[in-house]
């Protein structure tokens, strides 16, 4: 009897470890969230689950978010950058940064307050965040004039679904002989557009024809998010 039981306990324990191998390969797995077009890996929020959570939301990609929208809402972001402040009632709260990594690189700023900030400030950039029914405000202090940015109290209001799998820093140096901290999509190019179209332009005064076959060969990509972008920054003729 004793044996059966064993039998039957290994046969459980090895089940139970070929589930958790599937589960870490299907984290491992990089796909793409369909509400919002972000690249994700180790993936925390299944997509049924997702479908099921803005079934009843208007989801709005971060370049659509407007003041004026009404009702419940959702968008999602990568947290590229977070910075945490002191109020005026001496309470702390966070300043995060939420980008589409797109080629033009909109960002969209949500003020983290009470439970919220003391739940997720130690969060780290390059995670995949969605964003539920966050108090929309107009604040030109935070944001380009006339860009929307929220605040969130609660912290439900946010959910991490993973980490993003092209999200890095530039390898530029600033001027100052420090590393640049502009995060970047690393699928398009590991320096920030300063850093791109300043080796550019250096390499274009040196010898036009080497920009040129760069170019070509796609060894500054970040060109294309600068042209697709509509920067006028760049040219070569």
């Amino acid at each position: 009897m004793s044996h059966a039981f064993s039998t039957v306990a290994s046969e459980r324990a090895r089940e139970t470890k070929a589930r958790e191998e599937l589960r870490r390969q299907q984290q491992r797995v990089e796909t793409t969230e369909k509400f919002s077009g972000l690249r994700i890996k180790n993936r925390l929020v299944a997509s049924a689950v997702l479908e099921d959570k803005f079934a009843d939301l208007r989801f709005a990609r971060i370049p659509d978010i407007k003041l004026d929208m009404r009702g419940r809402w959702a968008t999602a972001g990568v947290l590229v950058e977070k910075t945490m402040k002191q109020g005026s009632t001496g309470a702390s709260y966070s300043i995060w940064k939420l980008s589409d990594m797109s080629p033009t690189d909109y960002v969209f700023t949500v003020f983290l307050f009470g439970q919220a900030h003391l739940d997720w400030h130690r969060e780290d950039p390059g995670t995949v965040w969605a964003l539920v029914d966050g108090e929309l405000r107009e604040d030109t202090k935070a944001g380009p004039a006339g860009r929307p940015t929220a605040a969130c109290n609660e912290p439900h209001q946010l959910c991490k679904l993973g980490v993003s799998p092209v999200f890095g820093r530039c390898k530029g140096t600033r001027r100052d002989g420090n590393d640049c901290t502009m995060h970047v999509n690393v699928s398009v190019s590991n320096y920030c557009a300063f850093h791109a179209n300043a080796a550019l332009k250096s390499l274009a005064k040196r010898d036009e024809g080497a920009a040129r076959a760069m170019v070509a060969s796609g060894g500054v990509p970040a060109l294309v998010a600068l042209l697709q972008a509509g920067s006028s920054a760049v040219r070569l003729r």
